[in-house]
């Protein structure tokens, strides 16, 4: 990602509907705002800003040209690893329920998207996100992707409501995350993303890479 500095260095940037992250700012939501109503960027709210009072305050607060809002925020006072193909209903509901509220947000912001990560095959524990994620063989990819559709499926009907698009975001497979011949991440490849494109075949989803 480019740094800070450089993209003050280029002229006209922000002409272009460039969107910078937050993630740019080590997650620092204040600096994030303070720079981008300074050099008119409009500015995506990602994932990894610890949960912070007020913080959706800040989002609707800020005096921005365009604002996104990208799959884990606000994060919640009590963290959880949002995971839309997950068997454990208590973490499929909380993630279904954490999306439908961003979708609503979105609209508020009249923002014409959100955007969210890719479903895993195992229970992932937060403190892992990032890194080696500790895997241990879970579940098979076709019930998760089962449970993943099913779960775009509802979160769909909430994104027509408030006309709101959704964007699904790859997953990325490290070497280190590799378990033998089993891939825990969904939508790791160009086909299974292009696959639940088509089992879904709705004009308000796309894919974010």
């Amino acid at each position: 990602m480019m740094s800070i500095n450089k993209i003050k260095d280029i002229d006209n940037y922000n002409e272009s509907n460039i969107y910078l992250s937050t993630m740019v700012f080590n997650d620092d939501i204040s600096k994030a705002i303070e720079f981008s109503e300074k050099f008119d960027f409009r500015l995506e709210f990602s994932s990894g800003v610890k949960y912070e009072k007020g913080l959706v305050g800040k989002l609707f607060e800020s005096n921005l040209k365009g604002k996104l809002i990208h799959n884990y925020f606000p994060a919640p006072r009590k963290p959880f690893v949002l995971n839309l193909s997950s068997e454990n209903k208590s973490i499929r509901n909380k993630s279904l329920d954490h999306c439908k509220k961003n979708i609503e947000y979105s609209r508020k912001l009249n923002s014409n998207y959100f955007s969210f990560h890719s479903g895993f095959c195992f229970e992932p524990n937060h403190m892992n996100l990032g890194g080696k994620l500790g895997l241990s063989k879970g579940n098979s990819r076709e019930k998760s992707l089962e449970i993943f559709l099913e779960s775009i499926t509802d979160l769909m009907n909430h994104a027509r409501l408030y006309d709101v698009n959704l964007c699904i975001e790859n997953n990325v497979l490290t070497k280190e995350n590799f378990f033998e011949d089993y891939i825990p991440l969904l939508c790791c490849t160009a086909d299974e993303m292009i696959y639940v494109l088509e089992q879904i075949n709705d004009k308000y989803l796309s894919i974010l890479f």
